[in-house]
């Protein structure tokens, strides 16, 4: 297969509502998009301005010197849709590009890994360690030292108070807070609008909840 460019240029993985605010973003920021993939829509087709290229497979077509990938999938809870794609082409040698919005406040004080989104209107303070994978979404507040795990996801409007720590693949729902120097363990889900005080142990479902004691 001919080489596109002397850069890589990007293909998006996925169609759907979270792949059209990251596009944005890419775009927003000049970033050579060659297009996207998707499972129900046809090779030609034209989504958020851009070529659907076929389905995920496509990407075996290109070499990993050709494009950098963009994981566009969403997550709901439970599913592990987004993580396994991830996997799938980390495992192969495929690099995921970090996409982080012009419009978030990130302190220059923040480790940020592999394949991270943070978008529009989050504020992220010094000390954050962020791993692999994960996902900040649209006004999410992360205050001092928190460390979040790989493919953790964190949905809009959620709250970290200092010192939390997020164990690798975690639910948290939006509007949910966070308070200071807990603990939520792996695969644990935080229900919207929960309030936790206290740390939750792995693969722990937490629906709309109060765990303190006002």
């Amino acid at each position: 297969m001919t080489i596109l460019s002397d850069s890589r240029q990007i293909v998006v993985l996925g169609a759907g509502g979270h792949a059209g605010v990251v596009i944005a973003e890419l775009i927003q920021q000049n970033y050579p998009i060659l297009g996207l993939t998707d499972l129900k829509l046809n090779k030609g087709d034209k989504k958020y301005g851009l070529s659907v290229l076929g389905t995920d497979d496509v990407i075996l077509g290109f070499s990993r010197s050709e494009v950098e990938l963009v994981n566009g999938v969403g997550s709901l809870p439970y599913s592990n849709s987004r993580s396994d794609l991830y996997g799938r082409y980390e495992e192969l040698g495929y690099q995921f590009r970090s996409v982080v919005s012009c419009d978030a406040s990130v302190s220059t004080h923040v480790a940020i890994g592999v394949g991270v989104q943070i978008m529009a209107g989050a504020v992220i303070q010094a000390g954050v360690e962020i791993e692999n994978g994960v996902v900040i979404n649209t006004g999410s507040l992360i205050d001092h030292d928190c460390s979040i795990g790989s493919e953790v996801w964190v949905s809009p409007g959620v709250t970290m108070c200092g010192d939390v720590r997020i164990e690798p693949g975690a639910y948290i729902g939006a509007g949910s807070v966070l308070l200071q120097g807990i603990t939520i363990g792996s695969r644990s889900l935080i229900g919207a609008g929960s309030v936790i005080g206290e740390s939750i142990p792995p693969e722990k479902k937490i629906i709309q909840r109060r765990t303190y004691v006002e």
